[in-house]
């Protein structure tokens, strides 16, 4: 248990805020940091890589020369690859600053009011040094909200691609064999759907195959209503192809049997 002077003295440290200001201005490969220190006449800028071990190595370094300070990071982010590399160390406080704020603050000092990556820097760390007690450190979630928030995000993020790779298949079979929206509707995304393109992926296949099979292929994925089965049995018999022009049915069927593939791989992903 730490002695009343110690929570006393942790307690003040953490009221006056960080003793070292940071402003990170992020890039996919090269990150500007300008470092504002206690006493000293004026900041420093540093050009670090986008690597775990070079933004390892600055920040360690910052913290062993100055072991009882705490690290105020100001960003333009709340999320992503530098603030989860900064979220393992204990004596980093993140500041997430709304991109908004950051350039109303940029206009307050420049004419234009032009984004220009160091002056961004400099200000994101001005910002968190004579500002600090209007900005709001990141409070990171519990391991497991932050896993299910991430997992849930994926999940949605790969069911917009099914919908947007279902619309491109639906599009193409329009151009060119309209019975299979017509025989399964909703149902084209399911395995019912999916299987029958890559086995009949034109009609002329499918005229071609005997009713004995496409029972069978029903019944297969548990499609076992008499009065369904025969609907669709007599939908494909009657059916009449929209084209017969290779120039078009070819590419159009080879383009969705590339799409069924892609869908399915989504599909085996959100199931994951």
């Amino acid at each position: 248990m730490p002695s009343q002077g110690e929570s006393q003295r942790e307690s003040q440290k953490k009221a006056n805020g960080p003793m070292i200001w940071i402003g990170l201005d992020w890039a996919d490969k090269k990150h500007y940091l300008v470092v504002r220190r206690p006493g000293a006449s004026s900041p420093t800028s540093h050009d670090v890589d986008q690597k775990p071990e070079e933004l390892d190595a600055f920040f360690l370094k910052l913290h062993q020369e100055y072991p009882e300070a705490q690290l105020g990071v100001c960003i333009e982010q709340s999320r992503g690859p530098v603030i989860y590399a900064l979220m393992k160390y204990d004596f980093v406080v993140i500041y997430p600053i709304n991109p908004r704020s950051l350039a109303d603050f940029r206009k307050a000092f420049t004419v234009s009011g032009a984004k220009s990556d160091p002056r961004d820097g400099d200000l994101l760390g001005e910002m968190g040094e004579k500002h600090h007690d209007r900005l709001r450190p990141l409070r990171p979630e519990e391991p497991c909200t932050r896993k299910l928030r991430l997992y849930v995000e994926h999940r949605r993020n790969f069911v917009d691609e099914r919908t947007a790779l279902l619309l491109q298949l639906q599009a193409a079979l329009k151009c060119y064999y309209p019975l299979a929206l017509e025989l399964f509707g909703d149902d084209l995304v399911r395995p019912i759907g999916l299987e029958f393109l890559r086995r009949w992926s034109h009609l002329q296949k499918l005229k071609a195959t005997g009713q004995t099979v496409l029972r069978a292929f029903f019944y297969k994925h548990n499609s076992r209503s008499e009065e369904r089965i025969q609907k669709r049995l007599d939908t494909i018999q009657a059916a009449k192809a929209l084209t017969e022009d290779p120039a078009i049915v070819e590419p159009l069927q080879l383009k969705a049997l590339c799409l069924v593939a892609q869908i399915e791989t989504v599909q085996n992903s959100i199931e994951r």
